[in-house]
């Protein structure tokens, strides 16, 4: 959900409790809400207007308590609703990345597979899965052959260089697993790869 439908959502639900709701998809829950403000505040206008005399102050506070909650209640719904949908667009769209890279990876495909990971390289540092899924794609980057162009000596240093970097790279991606991984979920495969760096 883009963060301008979330804004609108929270404008249209200040000045009419419930319809936030409804523009994000809560339905049942905007037209609840809208509903049942729109019982209260009329009810308490109705009789401020029509007979002030006739019912108790104490019966008019509370119709006036009423009303104010539920107006609340439908601000914290949408903030909730929002947050709620967000997160379940994020997970979707992480549940299909992580797909994708798994395909990739599977055919050996370790660079489209780090080219796919980009979106959620941020999230690497604290989700164990994602480091994983990075570790293996730089791994498996690392031993794919390059060109088969013929080499220059300028290109032989580069690529000792980069070799070199790569490694390095490989020996990070899989500390950073190692350290996200308290029970050891991935410990075979941690010492696998560092070993093999190692050598």
């Amino acid at each position: 959900m883009e963060p301008q439908r979330i804004r609108t959502a929270r404008l249209l639900n200040l000045f009419l409790p419930g319809v936030g709701l409804v523009w994000i998809g809560a339905l049942w829950r905007g037209v609840l809400i809208g509903l049942s403000f729109a019982a209260l505040a009329n009810a308490s206008l109705a009789l401020s207007l029509l007979i002030p005399d006739e019912i108790p102050t104490a019966g008019f506070v509370i119709l006036l308590v009423a009303t104010g909650a539920t107006y609340l209640a439908a601000q914290l719904w949408v903030v909730r609703v929002a947050g709620a949908v967000r997160r379940g667009e994020l997970l979707a769209s992480r549940t299909e990345v992580l797909a994708r890279v798994a395909e990739l990876l599977n055919t050996g495909d370790g660079r489209a597979a780090l080219a796919a990971l980009e979106p959620l390289s941020a999230s690497a540092e604290d989700d164990l899965l994602i480091a994983v899924r990075y570790a293996q794609a730089v791994q498996a980057a690392g031993h794919q052959p390059e060109s088969a162009d013929p080499r220059t000596p300028n290109d032989e240093a580069e690529s000792a260089a980069s070799a070199a970097s790569t490694r390095a790279a490989v020996i990070a991606a899989w500390i950073r697993v190692r350290r996200l991984d308290p029970h050891r979920i991935y410990g075979r495969e941690v010492r696998a790869a560092l070993a093999e760096r190692e050598d």
